[in-house]
């Protein structure tokens, strides 16, 4: 028995005629967009107005500057070049803002579609990651903030760790220190005079004992750091004395650019401490003997104040050696030095009084270009009511 003939197919649809086409990428959920070679977008699906935040008719026919900021839209048709150029597919991680100014951050699938009449386009397919990016951002910060409070622990260890040496040395050798220093001083008496040829070893054990001193001194005060007393003051007439005072080489210039005009409430003396620490690491770094500047190299020393919002900015600034790289980020760690002297407790120690008194400092370097060492403290208005200077009382010094 012969099988039954099959009905013909039917035919099929025309979708793009029949609209239906533009209905199925309307019900993509993900934004499409379809751009020309001249960088218009030419059909934008439902998904995408709603991301862009505008209908439709206000999109198709123009480009990317007429709807974000024109940073994004330069990098947006830079990308699109590159997939025209290439013809290849590509995926790229970019930043959108939508007509609130709302940012959001998308992947961008994009590949080349060619016409019957040879016109080629570009298609578009974004997923919006913003709310992924944003648990990624959090995670981070989480994550530094766990590895701030982990240095944190480990520093306020460390420095636990050396206010117990330091308290042993202090307690151990202050007493043969001292007992040293008194032999000393009878052994100088007898031999005053007699051209025993030992001035210079006498000198010598001198300065040793006066370093080890010094460096018993430096560990007690940071680790059993005291109260700031602070006195109404106007900074300029007082960093002008600070720097009167302090003597510097000759051949080192230190010029002065006091600008801020303003009173603050400091601790005169550990402030001055932080100013001469400063200073002397300046000059030190301009003296280093390995260092070889140019022929005719101006060695300088820049002091300078000025207000800055709600605070005061006291610059030190020398065209020095400057620090390395490797250096830089580890100089306010107690005990890191780099000298042959020294305990490595000088710039945390002017960090510990800077932010005493409610400031911060920075220092920034470049290798033979030189160092900046900014501290940043509370301005007048910043002042405490009950620490201003009263009508009547004398100026500060």
């Amino acid at each position: 028995m012969d099988p039954k003939p099959a009905a013909p197919a039917a035919p099929l649809p025309d979708l793009a005629a029949s609209g239906v086409i533009a209905r199925i990428v309307d019900a993509v959920a993900n934004p499409v967009f379809v751009k020309d070679e001249q960088h218009r977008l030419v059909f934008v699906n439902d998904a995408f107005s709603a991301m862009l935040g505008r209908p439709r008719e206000a999109i198709v026919g123009r480009t990317d500057f007429d709807f974000v900021p024109a940073e994004e839209a330069r990098v947006f048709q830079a990308k699109d070049k590159v997939v025209f150029q290439s013809g290849a597919p590509h995926e790229n991680e970019e930043s959108l803002t939508d007509a609130s100014g709302k940012q959001h951050w998308i992947v961008t699938r994009k590949s080349i579609v060619t016409a019957l009449d040879g016109r080629r386009y570009l298609v578009g397919v974004i997923s919006d990651i913003s709310e992924r990016r944003q648990m990624e951002l959090e995670l981070r910060a989480a994550n530094d903030s766990l590895k701030a409070a982990m240095d944190r622990l480990a520093n306020t260890e460390r420095l636990a760790t050396i206010g117990q040496v330091a308290a042993t040395v202090s307690h151990e050798l202050r007493n043969p220190l001292g007992a040293i220093r008194n032999s000393m001083a009878l052994v100088h008496q007898v031999t005053a005079g007699k051209q025993l040829g030992l001035d210079r070893a006498l000198e010598r054990v001198d300065r040793n004992i006066e370093r080890c001193t010094t460096i018993i001194g430096a560990l007690l005060e940071f680790t059993q750091k005291r109260e700031i007393v602070r006195t109404p003051t106007r900074l300029d007439a007082w960093l002008s004395d600070v720097l009167a005072q302090h003597k510097v080489p000759p051949g080192i210039m230190v010029e002065r650019e006091l600008s801020a005009e303003a009173e603050i409430v400091i601790d005169r003396e550990r402030l001055r401490q932080v100013v001469a620490n400063l200073v002397d690491n300046a000059v030190q770094a301009l003296k280093d003997p390995v260092w070889n500047p140019a022929a005719g190299h101006a060695r300088r020393i820049l002091v300078s104040t000025h207000l800055a919002g709600p605070h005061v900015r006291l610059c030190i600034i020398d065209n020095g050696p400057g620090i390395h790289p490797d250096v830089l980020p580890r100089i306010f760690e107690p005990l890191f030095t780099t000298k042959n002297f020294g305990v490595g407790l000088g710039l945390p120690t002017v960090r510990q009084i800077v932010e005493q008194h409610g400031g911060r400092i920075d220092v920034d370097s470049a290798v033979d270009v030189g160092t900046t060492a900014t501290v940043w403290l509370p301005g007048p208005e910043e002042t405490p009511s009950a620490e201003r200077k009263t009508p009547g009382r004398a100026a500060a010094e």
